[in-house]
């Protein structure tokens, strides 16, 4: 592992752009989700699983609204109404915490004059106002939501948008994801690729293919420093 994150450090010299998922890696959003479809699946006497939970998150809401259709029908949708419900009550009595490191990663990146963009499966709208409640959103210098690709996660072209608008080519890109999703769109892009985990189960697959697997943004952080 030393030796690999060694090698990582110096082709993360290269980089010239950094791009962030949102939900699980800039914000602390994905117990509150995970938590809500725990509590309505219970409501409708379904289980729910770890891996379950794993194939609905860091994608589209179109993406999932087809997935939870294909498994339960008419009731799928009304789930994910309740469930949407659930957690924009639980927003609107809360500030969702940053995760940790992430703003001494933004200052890490800024000093380095290294381009920031976050890129997630939410709306414009409700990513403005994450990052507008945190003063962070003059951090990033552009946001591409998945309202602005054909496909989204696990296909590349959220990714391939990013380095498009921002001029930076594929390989000088690294993603910051927590998704087995995001990661697997990330490497599908050409692009480095660091995990950092949240509450959604990665695959092995998802894990082996990652460059490296950290436990929090201030490890990246140490990454960029490292001498």
């Amino acid at each position: 592992m030393a030796s690999s994150l060694k090698s990582l450090t110096e082709k993360l010299k290269t980089v010239e752009l950094v791009i962030f998922d949102k939900d699980g890696l800039i914000i602390d959003s994905e117990r509150e989700v995970y938590e809500s479809w725990k509590t309505v699946l219970s409501e409708n006497n379904l289980n729910f699983s770890d891996e379950w939970f794993s194939t609905i998150v860091g994608i589209r809401i179109e993406d999932r609204t087809k997935i939870l259709f294909r498994q339960f029908g008419k009731l799928g949708l009304e789930m994910q109404k309740a469930t949407l419900n659930l957690i924009h009550q639980n927003r609107y009595d809360t500030i969702i915490p940053l995760k940790k490191g992430l703003k001494e990663l933004l200052e890490t990146l800024s000093y380095l004059n290294i381009k920031k963009v976050v890129a997630t499966s939410s709306t414009l709208l409700d990513t403005k106002r994450t990052l507008g409640v945190h003063n962070i959103l003059e951090e990033f210098d552009l946001i591409v939501t998945g309202e602005l690709v054909e496909f989204g996660k696990p296909a590349p072209d959220i990714f391939l948008k990013c380095s498009e608008l921002m001029n930076v080519s594929p390989s000088k890109c690294l993603v910051l994801e927590d998704s087995d999703a995001g990661i697997n769109a990330a490497k599908s892009a050409g692009m480095i690729a660091i995990l950092v985990p949240d509450l959604a189960k990665n695959s092995a697959e998802v894990v082996n293919m990652s460059d490296a697997v950290l436990d929090n943004l201030l490890e990246v952080v140490n990454l960029f420093t490292a001498k």
